[in-house]
């Protein structure tokens, strides 16, 4: 299957000196072209979502999720 990207973003971005935490960053699913699927509040949204197994093999450095 294909690789679909994460993209990480934190409302520290907006509010600045904001401490990020696993509450504060949200993650947005994005397909190969760009468009937004799904967008999640927070990791434990992510990981609840039963579209995206618990084994998925995520890699914080770029962001990227195999599904």
């Amino acid at each position: 299957r294909d690789n679909v990207k994460l993209k990480m973003v934190s409302k520290a971005n907006i509010l600045k000196d904001e401490i990020i935490n696993e509450d504060n960053i949200h993650f947005l699913r994005a397909s190969s072209d760009g468009i937004e699927l799904n967008e999640f509040k927070n990791l434990r949204q992510l990981f609840s979502r039963s579209a995206i197994p618990k084994d998925t093999l995520i890699q914080w450095k770029d962001l990227k999720i195999n599904l």
